[in-house]
């Protein structure tokens, strides 16, 4: 009886779910947005500190740090190492990863 009278009630709002049928199941299903940022993973041998677009971030292995897409300037330091310098084109959703070798400067 109860059941009846929900589903007269749907029907004289217009709602035309079939007893028994659950109206949440009929719901488009929405779609994930697209990702907006990428994410880049960056180790040295030996260590170093990264610098992204002229900020310092941190110390290798640095690991997922999230960017906007587009090209990027990454930078190795270390104190007694040559600096590492490359460019990177980061996609969305995507992860861009690089190794570098630091090699000492000559005295």
């Amino acid at each position: 009886p109860q059941e009846e009278e929900q589903t007269t009630a749907d029907s004289q709002r217009g709602n035309q779910t079939p007893p028994g049928q659950d109206r949440r199941l009929q719901r488009p299903v929405q779609q994930p947005a697209a990702p907006q940022v990428g994410w880049v993973t960056v180790d040295a041998r030996p260590y170093g500190t990264v610098w992204i677009d002229g900020l310092e971030i941190e110390d290798t292995p640095l690991v997922r740090h999230e960017l906007r897409p587009g090209r990027h300037i990454i930078e190795i330091r270390r104190e007694g190492f040559r600096t590492h310098v490359d460019t990177l084109r980061v996609t969305p959703g995507n992860v861009v990863r690089r190794s570098y070798p630091l090699t000492r400067e000559q005295s």
